[in-house]
């Protein structure tokens, strides 16, 4: 794990200390206890969990199928400092995954973040989120498993945004900034070709038209982005682009929240292709949607249920290889349904949560750039059907003389890629159980 990263999220921890006492009074973030452990005002709070997984097919080949029993132990600290104006967290968990027959893909997953979020008494806020990962990725195919080193990357995110929600003598009228960096970078240097560096800008510009539609703003945002690539040795990938959408934000408090936008994504690269001596530039409709519905809601117990709705058509980076060429994006299109109902189960004297959950999706990727498929000798552009769905039910209880929380998860998600390129084709079942404490 880099040392830059772990300073900064200690920096942020002891940052956050020291300023809390400016702020008004604490108060316990939504959904938590007041912890078991304190450090003055940190609030420390642990989780262990274990889960064990049987998928048949651990490598996502299309023809010889590996099946296989995976085990991830994942323990994880959360520091909080909580606070009504000023609030913070460090958060540290390890995911060990384990595989009862395929052990050389065995593997140790970090994720380290940091946050924190000061609000005036206006309501202007800033909030800044770093997050690192250093992960492994699983092998394509047993023959790579067996030959190859695993694929080790890493990659750090940290977001800032400023809200402006009490612009002098605009009352109406809502301003929020945001700053993303992201940096990923791999261990091989077979994979340094996919390290890159993304950094964005954006402006969300909210007008109030409650009057006409209640709890819900007018929205424009736009963003502005760069990708480089530290590397190129087929084909460089670096890039400017620009998104601007527009649509409507619904106030959360709704039954109806969450927002719907709509607009166009510019992608200028600032190399060509692979073959070819002119830069090329791309203009995709773009759409990003996320609503959700909540019914039965009801103060003595909570929320009953919500239905989640998401539509995105996106421009992402990839990672698609075919002989001497890279693709540098995949064009995507994506509907997903997801459902949360909660039941309310009477044991003894207490009532124990049990929540059920289910999500289907529909996604079309598009490849451009056109390419022979070895398989079949056809050359076209590369294009994926790429399915699947979930079904979870969660229980949820509290141990009366250890202060201890504890949640069982018993899980099947199914996984379905259908592409012209035949050697791109997997379907993919799982079935886990987890179960964990927490305090």
């Amino acid at each position: 794990m880099s040392q830059r990263t772990m300073v900064a999220a200690l920096v942020l921890l002891v940052g956050s200390a020291l300023i809390a006492p400016i702020a008004q009074a604490q108060q316990v973030a939504p959904g938590m206890g007041p912890g078991n452990l304190k450090i003055g005002q940190i609030e420390v709070h642990g989780e262990l969990s274990q889960q064990v997984t049987f998928d048949d097919n651990i490598f996502i080949d299309p023809k010889d199928e590996t099946s296989d029993v995976i085990f991830v132990t994942t323990p994880t600290v959360n520091f909080m400092l909580p606070g009504e104006r000023f609030n913070g967290n460090v958060y540290y968990s390890v995911g060990l995954r384990a595989f009862a027959d395929n052990d050389q893909e065995n593997s140790q997953n970090h994720t380290l973040s940091a946050a924190m979020a000061y609000r005036t008494p206006r309501g202007n806020f800033l909030r800044i989120q770093d997050t690192y990962l250093d992960t492994t990725d699983l092998s394509t195919s047993e023959e790579q498993s067996n030959i190859a080193p695993r694929t080790r990357w890493h990659s750090n995110q940290v977001r800032t945004t400023l809200g402006l929600p009490e612009l002098p003598t605009l009352e109406r009228i809502d301003l929020e900034l945001g700053h993303f960096f992201e940096t990923r970078y791999f261990d091989r240097v077979e994979n340094s070709t996919e390290d890159y560096d993304r950094n964005e800008v954006s402006v969300r510009w909210y007008y109030d038209v409650s009057p006409f539609l209640p709890k819900t703003r007018f929205l424009v945002e736009y963003i502005f982005g760069t990708v480089e690539y530290d590397k190129g040795v087929l084909v460089r990938r670096d890039a400017d682009y620009h998104i601007v959408r527009t649509g409507v934000s619904i106030e959360p408090t709704a039954k109806l929240s969450g927002t719907a936008t709509v607009g166009a994504e510019f992608r200028d690269w600032k190399y060509p292709p692979a073959g070819r001596t002119e830069t090329e530039d791309m203009t995709l409709f773009n759409v990003r949607t996320d609503l959700r519905y909540r019914y039965g809601i009801e103060q003595a117990v909570g929320e009953i249920g919500s239905i989640n709705l998401m539509v995105l058509r996106e421009i992402r980076e990839s990672a698609f290889r075919y002989l001497d060429r890279i693709e540098p994006v995949v064009e995507v299109t994506r509907l997903e349904v997801g459902v949360q109902h909660r039941f309310n189960l009477p044991v003894r004297n207490i009532t124990l949560p049990l929540t059920l959950l289910g999500n289907i999706f529909y996604e079309f990727e598009e490849f451009p750039g056109i390419v022979t498929d070895p398989a079949t000798a056809i050359t076209d552009e590369r294009e994926d059907d790429f399915m699947g769905g979930s079904i979870r039910v969660r229980l949820d209880g509290r141990l009366p003389n250890a202060n201890l929380n504890y949640f069982g998860v018993l899980g099947y998600e199914v996984h379905d890629r259908d592409s012209n390129f035949n050697l791109k084709d997997y379907t993919t079942n799982r079935v886990s159980f987890l179960f964990g404490v927490n305090f």
